[in-house]
């Protein structure tokens, strides 16, 4: 919702044309029964039971489930997933009704990403990265993937190809050739600091949360880098970024061509390069102490 009050403020959009799209991405969910049986999570004996008690009891769906001994943490994952999937993402009901446009959509969602991330240093001397309204969640290997929406992945795509890709390039360049302007280099941190920044929280307003997990840790080398040029090793924050940047990629053109990131759990080569990533990055992700004059 924290989005919807931006929109609202920035008066994009009208509080009633909110509250319409809320309901209507309400009705558009389907009820735990309707879960339970599409998804086979109970027997059908079962669930005339469970009615049943509704009927006796006037509880609802779950707590009837609960009272006869036929609920498990497994079903309510189960439904809480699928309730993921079937939402509709209240842009795209704004958008679709005619209340929100592309063109203004694009240059908001920038702002209020930009205005969301905040990069502070802790006081144990390791970044922290505060996202207040976009948390982080890290996804293990293995999990379920998700269908997510792909009018959102269009415009987290868009904003990955045409800028995210490119200053991560030209950073690249830079270090490969050793370039001698500390100026340059600083400026060239900062920037891909700020597209890191709008590239984990698009991803995490998308529910690509291995790529958003991937991106905050980017988010934290630049930070650290920013703050003091050549706190990383050239050879680890080279291979930090190359292996980010093609993780971010392969994701991305997954999340075009299937809706959904690339499970790395069934490539071992792919499994490999992640692995090597987080084993790298998070062991320069501790600021060195400063040298002694």
């Amino acid at each position: 919702m924290l989005l919807m009050q931006y929109l609202i403020e920035q008066k994009l959009v009208k509080t009633e044309q909110v509250v319409e799209a809320l309901v209507e991405q309400l009705r558009s969910l389907p009820s735990s029964l309707e879960i339970v049986f599409d998804l086979n999570l109970l027997s059908k004996e079962a669930i005339f039971d469970v009615l049943a008690e509704q009927q006796i009891s006037g509880t609802d769906f779950q707590c009837s489930a609960k009272k006869l001994g036929f609920w498990s943490e497994d079903i309510r994952d189960r439904i809480h997933l699928e309730l993921v999937k079937r939402r509709l993402p209240l842009v795209q009901i704004l958008v679709q009704r005619g209340y929100l446009s592309l063109q203004n959509l694009s240059p908001a969602l920038n702002d209020y990403v930009e205005r969301a991330g905040q990069v502070s240093p802790s006081a144990q001397g390791k970044v922290v990265v505060e996202t207040s309204p976009l948390a982080i969640q890290v996804t293990p290997v293995g999990r379920p993937l998700l269908k997510l929406d792909s009018f959102l992945i269009s415009e987290y795509a868009d904003a990955f190809d045409t800028k995210f890709v490119l200053s991560m390039k030209s950073l690249l360049s830079l270090l490969h050739n050793e370039a001698k302007d500390g100026k340059a280099m600083a400026s060239a941190f900062k920037l891909g600091l700020m597209e890191s920044v709008v590239i984990r929280a698009a991803a995490s307003f998308l529910g690509a949360v291995e790529s958003e997990s991937i991106a905050d840790s980017l988010v934290k080398i630049f930070d650290q880098e920013s703050n003091r040029l050549g706190s990383v090793e050239k050879v680890s924050l080279l291979e930090i970024l190359e292996a980010g940047l093609a993780l971010l990629n392969l994701h991305c053109q997954s999340l075009k061509r299937d809706c959904c990131e690339f499970d790395v759990a069934k490539d071992s080569e792919w499994l490999e390069k992640r692995e090597r990533f987080w084993k790298i990055s998070n062991h320069v992700q501790v600021a060195k102490p400063e040298r002694a004059a």
